[in-house]
């Protein structure tokens, strides 16, 4: 079984992040700026998170392994949430964000049947010298 966090309980689980503990969503999660469900193992000792964004974003973090959480997981995804989504044609397309390796392939094993394609990172450099400072103007 999976459990929906709290928002008093979302501190319990920003632990569990590692290479996206900056990204931008995650911490604006964390800061209550920006709207999520955080569905973990155990709402007291978190070992697993799995965030579902506003914006068809879903993370995962903590232990890949955690065979409990995953199974609950595929279930409440397959049976709940994905056919939720068609019916109100919301959300049909998506992307999940690991944060190790690890859940990275465990997301190919856990998702075989819905033909996921795997694309990679991109980053962005800021030039100081070319930001155009009066940008509000």
């Amino acid at each position: 079984m999976i459990y929906e966090l709290n928002k008093k309980n979302y501190p319990k689980a920003e632990k569990l992040f590692t290479k996206l503990k900056t990204n931008a969503a995650i911490e604006s999660i964390f800061n209550n700026k920006n709207e999520a469900r955080l569905f973990v193992d155990n709402p007291e000792n978190p070992k697993s998170i799995f965030i579902l964004n506003s914006w068809a974003y879903y993370y995962l973090a903590g232990e890949s392994e955690n065979n409990y959480f995953n199974s609950s997981l595929v279930e409440f995804l397959e049976n709940e949430f994905f056919p939720e989504c068609v019916k109100t044609n919301n959300n049909t397309g998506f992307a999940f964000y690991p944060d190790t390796d690890e859940w990275c392939k465990k997301i190919e094993e856990l998702f075989s049947n819905l033909n996921l394609s795997k694309s990679g990172k991109t980053y962005f450099n800021f030039e100081e010298k070319r930001f155009n400072k009066n940008w509000r103007v």
